[in-house]
């Protein structure tokens, strides 16, 4: 038997005992490069990518329902997304470069809701007495 060491390709796909493709492996022009999970219908399930610009992300969704993002985008500032069934990120966490949190919240309109940030020099931390995030009468 013939043991293979090495295999070189620009894509790969695996497929499931039915044939269906159930994960591809690529790399694109520029460096990124990606891995997708189907399910067995070929609906993308989860994506684990690197882009050109060498940020990693990680996205799970379901087609018509909520999907989350989970990136370190800009050189190194990290974010976590909530997606809706259209996705439109809705809810979003993230760190900028000198580690301030900051929360943003859109409704249906893709209007701001709510924005809380603690810990910049100057912003207020939120006081767990208040209740809510202090967005007014859409919290």
């Amino acid at each position: 038997m013939n043991d293979i060491k090495e295999v070189r390709t620009g894509r790969l796909v695996i497929t499931d005992e039915e044939g269906r493709e159930r994960i591809q492996f690529g790399t694109f022009e520029g460096g990124a490069m990606c891995m997708k999970m189907l399910d067995a219908s070929g609906m993308p399930k989860m994506t684990l990518a690197m882009d050109k610009a060498g940020d990693p992300f990680l996205c799970m969704f379901r087609p018509g329902n909520v999907g989350l993002l989970l990136a370190i985008k800009d050189g190194g500032d990290p974010g976590l997304a909530l997606c809706d069934p259209r996705g439109e990120i809705r809810a979003l966490l993230a760190l900028d470069s000198k580690g301030h949190p900051s929360l943003n919240l859109s409704n249906e309109k893709m209007e701001q809701v709510s924005v809380e940030v603690a810990g910049r020099e100057g912003a207020p931390a939120a006081d767990p007495n208040q209740g809510g995030t202090g967005g007014g009468d859409d919290c």
